[in-house]
């Protein structure tokens, strides 16, 4: 089991302690082994934890793409974590950070300000499969999903960029309406088509390997 403390503006946040199980044998994983792999960094230190033990009794699962050289990401990962501090233990809501980050050192200095969990080195055919089958084409992006996998919301970062600073009911209501959401597959997700520049198509963000 694992648990650590990240101090906060209003004193510190001591995540949840994550259950010390093993990852399924192969052939026999479950969607978010299949989706993210059998293990997640779970603190600074770079530590990993089962992804079984990560999402153990969790309702929702927030996929955080984002990059410490974007802007935008840079303004983002504030309000994310705020919210995060505000709704995660009493919800069991997890967030995963999906780094488009140039170099580990680059992710380094960027993870070590978050509370989250994060996709490990090695990753990079499933990041770009998860970016591919959820139109990601623009960071930050946050997509919200079920505790089966199925898609909740894909504009977490507009709905949290919203929310009023500092106003923890606000945040605890958003996850109240996400959880009575009828979400859908994740197959049925469209292409956000207001983010088209002209008739230029996007791609997908893509990870090279």
């Amino acid at each position: 089991t694992q648990k650590t403390t990240t101090p906060t503006a209003g004193g510190s946040f001591q995540r949840r302690v994550i259950p010390n199980l093993q990852p399924s044998p192969a052939g026999e994983e479950t969607m978010f082994e299949k989706l993210l792999g059998p293990k997640l960094i779970t603190n600074p230190k770079l530590h990993k934890c089962s992804t079984k033990g990560c999402f153990s009794d969790q309702d929702l699962i927030c996929l955080y793409f984002g990059a410490v050289w974007k802007t935008e990401c840079k303004r983002f990962n504030a309000n994310l974590k705020e919210f995060y501090y505000n709704v995660s233990q009493q919800n069991n809501l997890e967030v995963v950070y999906i780094s488009a980050d140039r170099s580990l050192l680059e992710f380094k200095d960027c993870y070590l300000t978050m509370p989250f969990l994060a996709m490990p080195a090695g990753t990079t055919e499933l990041k770009n499969e998860l970016t591919q089958i959820l139109k990601i084409i623009e960071m930050p992006a946050l997509v919200v999903l079920d505790d089966e996998g199925h898609v909740v919301t894909v504009e977490g970062v507009q709905k949290i960029n919203e929310l009023e600073k500092g106003n923890a009911k606000q945040a605890n209501d958003l996850v109240a309406r996400w959880k009575k959401t009828r979400p859908i597959p994740m197959e049925q997700v469209q292409k956000d088509r207001t983010l088209l520049h002209g008739t230029i198509e996007r791609d997908t963000v893509y990870w090279h390997k």
